[in-house]
């Protein structure tokens, strides 16, 4: 995953601790943190369950307004991906 242009320093530090999280072995992550399992008994990735356990530490979006929510969500997104779709916006 290449950097894209126009991430911020912070945005490039996210995106390399995410990769760098991807490539720890398994083992080592399930020491780390306890997996959730669904209804159906599928068991969350462990460095996706990481991740998480992380970023819950960080500010609630259900505060924000829906505008201010978005930009939010939307600079988080950034980090994950070069190029986000436009997507349409039911203005109720």
């Amino acid at each position: 995953m290449t950097s894209p242009a126009g991430l911020s320093v912070a945005e490039r530090l996210q995106r390399s601790i995410a990769i760098g999280v991807s490539r720890i072995p398994e083992r080592f992550l399930r020491r780390l943190v306890r997996c959730p399992v669904n209804a159906d008994g599928e068991e969350m990735p462990p460095e996706v369950a990481l991740l998480m356990s992380v970023t819950e530490k960080g500010g609630e979006h259900s505060d924000l307004d829906p505008v201010a929510a978005r930009e939010v969500t939307e600079a988080e997104a950034r980090v994950f991906t070069d190029r986000l779709p436009q997507v349409a916006v039911d203005p109720r």
